[in-house]
């Protein structure tokens, strides 16, 4: 009888606690933040806007004078998110030291990036950034970027062109094409591989952009896209040798 008793008054001041901050009313960072409560913060307005997270954010940093706001949620911790360029400039630069990524960022992200430069803090992270400063110098990336343009177009779009221009070839949508060829010389550049056969499917026909986006999976909370299927094809190998095939030119413009 004792637990079910402690079950019962640990439920009721729960619900009390919930009505008490409901009724008390909401309060926001500074009249721009989300809309929080006490106890539970601002878990209402979380839950409210859990598939549209970056737009709600993107949304209440504009609407805030000093672009900063402060997010209260229950279960969370306590975060500031700031898009003041002065304010990223003060961090990054000025200082570095006092805005450590902390535990909590590094285990969550430690079997991705493990202690690399992007999950590592104080001496490490000036000893790593040290070392990479020369290879991603302004000239050294130029050069990567025209090589890696350079090698897609001849080997990519300028095979896909010329069979489409062969009789029979059919019209070819120009904006589509480049659009497309642009995200492959992102994916290479960035990631080093190709994303080179995908098919994305929007859960909601006629609402979503039928070229959104080449780069986007499922996530939770993110954009209602998933990809059903997906091969990747290493820049290592000599995986761009049939560009000028009709398979090629197929799965390039489809």
């Amino acid at each position: 009888m004792v637990p079910y008793m402690l079950c019962f008054q640990f439920v009721a001041c729960c619900l009390l606690v919930l009505l008490y901050s409901l009724r008390s009313g909401s309060t926001s960072s500074a009249g721009h933040g989300p809309r929080s409560y006490p106890v539970i913060g601002c878990l209402l307005a979380f839950y409210e806007n859990r598939r549209r997270l970056l737009d709600w954010y993107t949304e209440m940093l504009s609407a805030s004078p000093t672009q900063t706001i402060v997010v209260d949620r229950l279960g969370a911790r306590r975060t500031v998110v700031t898009a003041n360029p002065a304010n990223v400039e003060y961090i990054l630069l000025g200082n570095f030291g006092n805005y450590p990524k902390g535990k909590p960022f590094t285990d969550v992200l430690g079997d991705l990036l493990g202690n690399g430069i992007f999950n590592v803090d104080g001496d490490k992270w000036f000893a790593q950034r040290k070392l990479v400063s020369h290879e991603f110098s302004a000239r050294t990336l130029r050069e990567l970027e025209i090589a890696v343009l350079e090698a897609e177009a001849l080997d990519r779009l300028v095979p896909a062109m010329e069979a489409a221009a062969e009789p029979g070839g059919g019209a070819v949508d120009m904006q589509d094409v480049l659009r497309r060829e642009m995200a492959f010389v992102q994916m290479k550049f960035v990631a080093g591989a190709i994303l080179r056969r995908f098919d994305l499917r929007p859960v909601d026909e006629g609402r979503t952009p039928a070229f959104l986006p080449l780069l986007t999976s499922h996530m939770h909370g993110g954009l209602k896209v998933t990809v059903r299927r997906r091969k990747v094809e290493s820049t290592t190998g000599n995986a761009l040798h049939d560009a000028a095939t009709d398979k090629s030119r197929s799965s390039f413009f489809s």
